[in-house]
């Protein structure tokens, strides 16, 4: 069963009504075994999960925390366990706050089998925050809060990584809630700031009431035009668009107009998601993004009448579509953009139709042509002509602990690359996306240089995730290139 579908199924088990539950013990057995073992941990492997765990603190000897997720027989992980009926407060944290002080823990969880708290230490070194970066609750799934719970799965957890994304789920949360809080009731500074924006007399007190009425409306009103606007969106027909796309012998098809279209950084990743699935099929350059109003078209040789899918990412589900030979269109949900890789099989075979139509003696070349294995000179040469991403993808690819790495650590260690080294010029943030142009980028010397590629790259359903390696006869180059260039800081994460 999947991870999703797991907590899923627990989240239906638990009732709102706990009467049944009314020990801390029982809330254990019933609620909090079952979620750690939903993470993939043994309850009952003593080399995994170890209940009421000991650690003394300060002249406090014998104080116990109700389990610790041991790996290499340290713990990495605590659970605080409280009962049912217990609404969850700062002080029953205590345990936590304290084993944080004395242990290399770098996550703690506040739990009652409904509400669970995930904290850590943010703020200050081995002093636990006050405010947890994530809350998870059981009776009411957040979908992006689930996902980012396989953090935490056992064959997942990565310390760094979640300390990472920790600092941002923490600060975009208190974010969020703050603007929240602003929204039903706006704060004099927050007045303030809008105010000046459109008024230049002096701020005073009738001034000050006065733009704090049109300020709370002004910001529900934007909230529901967005929200108006997405539901046209989603729910407006586009037969019009489909009557074009089903007339397959029109190649002068007017397409729509741009204006006002915003590409957003998910069309884009999606976009070059697609690119480096079908770039052992055909030239990358022939698959084409070209934004519309209602959803993006990924096309092929960039013509209106031969698209090749369609994300439709402007509504909280995403979708992507898929067209049959027919072109039949047929709309996927999906839960994370990374989920585009389970139908690159679709993707080709669209691709196929079209092509066998145009040029198949193209296509059979391109499929056909015969690649060369590198030397060592040529692929320091094609090494020192890397941009300044492809240089960070590669050397992330070398610095990982297993074979292959998915696309999640990839993006983790380019990150931690152009942090540690400033002289790469890399301000930005570094996404999926990023993976996505490097290694499009780098296919796209390959089939110039008529040289085998060095990256293997696959699906991995069990980390939902995309996987990139360097191959074994070329990594020890690679990695001798990368201490070279001094991108090498393994060591200093």
């Amino acid at each position: 069963m999947d991870f999703i579908d797991q907590i899923k199924e627990l989240s239906s088990k638990i009732s709102k009504r706990s009467e049944r539950l009314e020990t801390e013990e029982a809330t254990k057995n019933a609620r909090v075994m079952p979620f750690i073992n939903a993470l993939g941990y043994d309850v009952f492997n003593p080399e995994e999960v170890v209940p009421e765990f000991t650690c003394d603190v300060g002249t406090k000897k014998g104080e116990k925390v109700d389990y610790a997720i041991m790996k290499d027989g340290n713990p990495i992980m605590l659970f605080e366990c409280k009962s049912a009926n217990t609404n969850l407060e700062e002080e029953h944290a205590s345990q936590l706050y304290r084993y944080f002080s004395v242990t290399e823990v770098k996550v703690g969880v506040l739990t009652n089998g409904v509400i669970y708290k995930f904290y850590s230490d943010l703020e200050e070194a081995n002093k636990m925050d006050i405010k947890p970066f994530l809350e998870l609750d059981m009776l009411n799934l957040n979908e992006p809060l689930v996902e980012e719970l396989k953090r935490f799965r056992k064959e997942s957890f990565k310390t760094d990584e979640i300390v990472s994304a920790a600092s941002e789920l923490k600060y975009t949360g208190e974010i969020k809630r703050i603007l929240g809080a602003e929204l039903d009731s706006p704060s004099e500074e927050f007045v303030k700031f809008f105010t000046k924006q459109v008024y230049s007399g002096m701020i005073r007190k009738t001034a000050r009431e006065k733009f704090t009425g049109i300020v709370h409306h002004a910001f529900k009103e934007f909230i529901n035009d967005e929200i108006s606007d997405r539901l046209k969106s989603a729910l407006k027909p586009d037969n019009d668009t489909q009557d074009k796309i089903t007339d397959a012998d029109d190649e002068n098809v007017e397409e729509e107009t741009d204006d006002g279209i915003v590409t957003t950084e998910e069309e884009i990743e999606g976009f070059h998601i697609v690119r480096a699935i079908l770039y052992e099929t055909i030239d990358p350059e022939r698959v084409v993004l070209k934004d519309w109003k209602l959803y993006c078209n990924v096309l092929f040789d960039g013509k209106a009448t031969k698209p090749i899918c369609r994300f439709y990412f402007n509504t909280k589900q995403k979708f992507v579509s898929f067209f049959d030979e027919n072109k039949k269109e047929e709309k996927v949900p999906i839960d994370k953009l990374s989920a585009i890789y389970n139908y690159a099989e679709k993707l080709k075979a669209t691709v196929g139709y079209y092509d066998a139509n145009t040029s198949s003696k193209a296509r059979d070349e391109f499929k056909e042509e015969k690649v060369e294995p590198w030397t060592k000179a040529e692929l320091l040469s094609y090494l020192k002509d890397t941009t300044p991403y492809q240089r960070l993808f590669l050397a992330s690819l070398v610095q990982v602990d297993e074979e292959s790495a998915t696309s999640e650590r990839v993006t983790f260690l380019m990150n931690e690359i152009a942090n540690r080294r400033p002289s790469e010029g890399i301000d930005e943030k570094i996404t999926g996306r990023t993976i996505g142009g490097a290694r499009s980028g780098l296919s796209k010397r390959l089939i110039a240089l008529k040289k085998e590629d060095i990256i293997e790259s696959s699906w991995e359903p069990s980390e939902r995730d995309y996987v990139y390696g360097i191959k074994g006869d070329y990594k020890q180059i690679v990695i001798d290139w990368v201490k070279e260039e001094r991108l090498w800081v393994k060591e200093e994460i």
